[in-house]
């Protein structure tokens, strides 16, 4: 294999793409992967529904996910060939849906305007992805090179992914056992309940709880809008990054299954550890699990590193990346607020977070010294979170859980260094 770069003639940015020795393209789309993946997990819980063994998403879900398939008509829309017929497909359902309003109202009082809106925004959304198939098919190019096809294969896989995880969570609720009772110790570490504070804090005012809410639940938007408004169109950098982490975020609620502090009532108000630990040794009963590491806050995460990495010489592009990088804080505060995850939860994030970006980096960064170093830290840290929050007893002490959190944090510094350092060199490729 060898790799051709590229140059966008608007952008400058440069791309990459793997030709084989005799000239032909051989690696698939990584879309099809994801494709095949959330398309697996869709099948495998549908059977489980038919079973019995899985509850069936409810209208409220699906269309709390309206922000999920708006991400995927993002999708669809910018990077399809064909984005006349993506707009006017997406457009005819939402006359159609307005024009069928007052009629679905005397057939149903009970309907709630904001609700239709957004029954009517997913469906438009839903509209535009199946065109973006439609499109893919009249091409007629074989599937490897047909980039409509990966596409609209990708918009799938963004929706589907979420709902899948969402089914991790009512799965590992059947295992009795949960690590809340070392989480809670391990957060006790940092001698403030950060979750309880931030909590009051957020919940203080209702502007606030609004804001922070919102970004939290609409996460998916904001990594889709990144990659729009920086011109990752020809990879979607971080929305791949973004439905990577949430397949591992599917597995982390059987490795870790833990509840959250929303499973303890008075966790913002007692001082005494003790009572906080024999409720969480009397088990978790089939309260809905968390993950741990925090998923929304890493990818708070990786859009801080990403909007803080390249340099931004124009204006606006500063001002969405500072914008950015508010938005992952703002995840992070939501995922200890909303999200119920201890701090711990937050600190386990860095490592996986560096862990995952630095996979996802080009030939060139891991060519670089350091980077083998940087990439097995830390593996080796998250490995090691896992086994503390598992094992217990000694491990976690508060000295082994502050040292842990510290090299936590110095490898994800390091990792920022590093590929700060390859963007410098070759820019963002």
């Amino acid at each position: 294999m060898s790799a051709i770069p590229t140059s966008n003639a608007r952008s400058g940015r440069r791309h990459v793409l793997r030709v084989s020795a005799d000239g032909g393209l051989r690696a698939p789309p990584f879309e099809y992967l994801l494709f095949a993946l959330a398309l697996a997990g869709m099948a495998t819980g549908g059977v489980a529904i038919a079973l019995g063994l899985l509850q069936a998403p409810t209208t409220g879900m699906v269309v709390g996910d309206w922000y999920l398939l708006t991400s995927g008509f993002i999708i669809v829309a910018a990077a399809g060939s064909d984005r006349r017929a993506i707009f006017l497909s997406a457009a005819l359902v939402a006359v159609l849906s307005v024009a069928f309003f007052l009629p679905a109202r005397l057939l149903a009082p009970g309907i709630e305007p904001k609700a239709y809106v957004k029954g009517a925004v997913a469906l438009a959304a839903a509209a535009s992805v199946l065109m973006q198939f439609s499109t893919a098919l009249r091409r007629g190019a074989p599937l490897r090179d047909n980039r409509d096809m990966a596409v609209a294969c990708f918009a799938v896989a963004l929706v589907v992914t979420p709902l899948v995880s969402g089914w991790g969570i009512q799965i590992s609720a059947l295992i009795p056992q949960t690590f809340d009772a070392n989480a809670l110790r391990m957060d006790e570490a940092f001698g403030l309940r950060v979750p309880a504070w931030l909590d009051e804090a957020v919940q203080g005012s209702r502007f606030v709880s609004y804001v922070v809410f919102h970004v939290y639940i609409s996460i998916s938007l904001a990594m889709v809008g990144y990659d729009l408004l920086f011109d990752e169109t020809r990879e979607w950098r971080m929305t791949k990054l973004m439905l990577v982490s949430s397949l591992l975020g599917f597995v982390a609620y059987f490795i870790t299954p833990v509840v959250g502090t929303g499973y303890f009532r008075d966790y913002g108000q007692t001082g005494a550890l003790r009572d906080l630990l024999a409720h969480a040794s009397a088990g978790a009963g089939v309260l809905p699990r968390n993950a741990m590491p925090s998923l929304h806050t890493t990818w708070g995460l990786m859009l801080i590193v990403s909007a803080t990495l390249p340099a931004r010489r124009v204006l606006w592009q500063r001002a969405a990346a500072a914008l950015f990088v508010v938005y992952g804080v703002l995840t992070i505060c939501g995922a200890l607020t909303f999200g119920d995850h201890y701090l711990i939860d937050c600190v386990v994030a860095a490592p996986l977070t560096a862990t995952i970006m630095l996979a996802f980096e080009d030939a060139e960064t891991r060519a670089k010294p350091g980077f083998a170093a940087c990439f097995s830290t830390g593996a080796a840290l998250l490995a090691g979170w896992i086994v503390m929050l598992r094992t217990g007893g000694g491990l976690l002490e508060p000295p082994v859980v502050l040292a842990m959190a510290a090299a936590s944090l110095a490898q994800m510094a390091a990792t920022i260094a590093l590929m700060r350092s390859a963007r410098a060199a070759h820019g963002w490729t």
